[in-house]
């Protein structure tokens, strides 16, 4: 019987070719819906640098600016995987929260991820957030309107208006199946599988997606420095019609400099001017900046204060938005101007197509400009598998088929809820795998796993955030480590990275970054956090069926909404083939 060892021996030198496979069941797919591929077993043995080719088109009913997620890239359209010998039906390799594990490789895993911008979709940023100097919370990472890299699905004219078309990206199908988890070249072999049968789950729209954000820059001072030379760059949402308004959107009005004139100033009018959401002297560099398309659906907030990242929206009466108009004409006005009795920087005029109405003006009130955020889609053509397939000597082709065992790494997902609550929370994990390498598991907020703005799916929450405090793990009836640590960034971060750096190293892959480390940056986690274990190194696996593996949690305080956890247990698996069929050991 063949292992891997000898099938990676075949692998250099050997004649190869592309051939392409398309869907079985259609030519265009939408969100939620499948892909399903079929391998016949006559392929024989492919390499894993096969890859997916398909177009991608930005189908928005109201023309919203969307990109992929930065840092996931196209990987977000792919919520799970399955794959099935064709001939016997066995299910081979099952990969849920696909797209989640990629930010995770992707963060951890490159030092660079131009290459993957241009193929893969992968944006401007690969950073989950990002910390000003003396901050002790993060500011969430949004793809900003104006980067190239952001664009590739909603590119606009140079007056705004929506240039949207189909674009192709190239990714390879990163199973453990197809070799991706495993550092040697070996053969995929189709043969022995009984060929095989490949449905990818495609995700939601609001997982998929992202809205693009508006970029300004600020000249920072204080009231008693008065204007001075610190500028700059911040990046807003523009759609945030969520239920979980932090005060975010597109600022009306223009500032003149004074505090007592920071109020909304806007017209009643279909025309109205957009400054920046904070009070201090801001220029918009260019039309680009703003975020916005001509055909974008819009609607006026009012905020309950001017400052401060706990203000929400709210309109007279308490009935939420008022005048939801669209917008017909977008123009540049520079220099200092004067509107409605305000002096202001570079502006940005928004035409719309009716008046704005529905709010009075208080002394304290500010409005905001917020793009509707429920209507983004996409839709996928023209898409192939394309593998390399290659021919192995015929020597080595009787020999397999004699059967073999084909090993290979992957993971399977646990999922837990933790009530608000709760201060200390148990989370099992119901592995039965023999042959276990490490656990990661990520936090994220209930409420804001699809956010539009910034998934937290894929970014996840720090421990600052989710006011995790003390993280241990229970396995086999021992603590590991001995001694439970706090994993907040100014308390045990370096034992908490070096965790994480033991478990990728366990799995076989050396991180090659573990975060920015610009200045304030290093006051939090600028990646996705991860509470993470090894369970075994050096070759070795760990048998966790008997083990009963629990991640113990402490919490320093209770949280506004119920926090989910995602735990991704990797071992080492083999698929064994013979006359009598095939079966999986785990």
């Amino acid at each position: 019987m063949s292992n891997n060892n000898q099938m990676g021996q075949v692998v250099a030198g050997q004649a190869s070719q592309y051939i392409s496979i398309v869907p079985e069941n259609g030519e265009q797919f939408v969100a939620g819906q499948k892909i399903i591929y079929n391998i016949e077993p006559e392929v024989g043995y492919i390499k894993k640098d096969s890859y997916l080719l398909f177009d991608v088109l930005n189908t928005s009913a109201q023309l919203n600016r969307v990109s992929f997620p930065h840092g996931v890239g196209a990987h977000a359209l792919i919520d799970n995987v399955n794959i099935y010998s064709k001939e016997t039906g066995v299910l081979l390799e099952s990969l849920q929260n696909y797209g989640e594990w990629r930010i995770v490789e992707h963060q951890y895993l490159n030092d660079s991820l131009d290459q993957k911008a241009l193929k893969e979709g992968v944006g401007k940023s690969a950073q989950s957030y990002l910390y000003n100097q003396g901050e002790d919370f993060p500011r969430s990472v949004i793809n900003s309107a104006h980067e190239i890299e952001n664009n590739v699905l909603s590119p606009v004219s140079t007056n705004l208006s929506a240039k949207y078309a189909s674009t192709r990206f190239c990714i390879p199908l990163k199973t453990g199946l197809m070799g991706h988890f495993d550092n040697d070249p070996k053969l995929i072999p189709i043969l022995n599988f009984g060929g095989l049968r490949i449905e990818i789950q495609l995700a939601t729209n609001r997982l998929a997606l992202q809205h693009l954000g508006a970029r300004y820059n600020r000249t920072a001072y204080t009231a008693a420095q008065g204007a001075g030379n610190s500028r700059q760059e911040h990046v807003v949402p523009i759609g945030n019609d969520e239920g979980n308004n932090v005060g975010v959107g597109l600022r009306l009005g223009i500032d003149d400099g004074t505090q007592a004139n920071n109020q909304g100033v806007f017209a009643a009018g279909a025309n109205v001017f957009i400054r920046n959401p904070d009070n201090h002297g801001t220029n918009w560099k260019s039309l680009a900046d703003c975020g916005l398309a001509v055909g974008n659906v819009v609607k006026l907030y009012k905020a309950n204060t001017l400052e401060g990242t706990d203000r929400t929206f709210v309109a007279d009466g308490g009935g939420g938005a008022a005048s939801t108009r669209t917008v017909t004409a977008i123009a540049f006005v520079g220099g200092n101007t004067t509107i409605n009795g305000h002096t202001g920087p570079d502006t940005i005029q928004v035409t719309l197509d009716g008046n704005l109405t529905g709010f009075t003006n208080g002394a304290n009130d500010a409005h905001y400009l917020i793009v509707s955020s429920g209507t983004v889609s996409y839709k996928i053509t023209k898409t192939e598998y394309r593998l390399l397939q290659i021919q192995p000597p015929p020597e080595m082709m009787n020999q397999m088929a004699q059967g073999i065992n084909y090993e290979f790494t992957s993971y399977e997902t646990f999922l837990d809820n933790i009530p608000t609550a709760s201060m200390r929370h148990q989370i099992p994990v119901h592995s039965v795998a023999s042959k276990a390498l490490a656990l990661f598991s990520s936090v994220y907020d209930s409420n804001l796993v699809d956010n539009i703005n910034h998934q937290q799916y894929y970014y996840g929450l720090p421990p600052e955030s989710s006011l995790v405090n003390n993280v241990v793990y229970f396995i086999n009836n021992r603590l590991y480590p001995l001694r439970s640590y706090n994993p907040q960034a100014k308390e045990d971060k370096v034992l908490t990275l070096n965790e994480l750096n033991k478990a990728l190293q366990a799995i076989g892959k050396s991180p090659l970054s573990l975060g920015s480390a610009d200045f304030g940056d290093l006051n939090g986690y600028s990646n996705k956090f991860l509470f993470s274990r090894e369970l075994a190194r050096q070759g070795f696996v760990f048998d966790l069926r008997n083990a009963e593996p629990e991640v113990r949690l402490q919490f320093s305080g209770v949280r506004n909404s119920v926090l989910r956890v995602n735990t991704f247990v990797f071992s080492k698996r083999i698929v064994q083939t013979s006359a009598q069929g095939v079966q999986v050991i785990y």
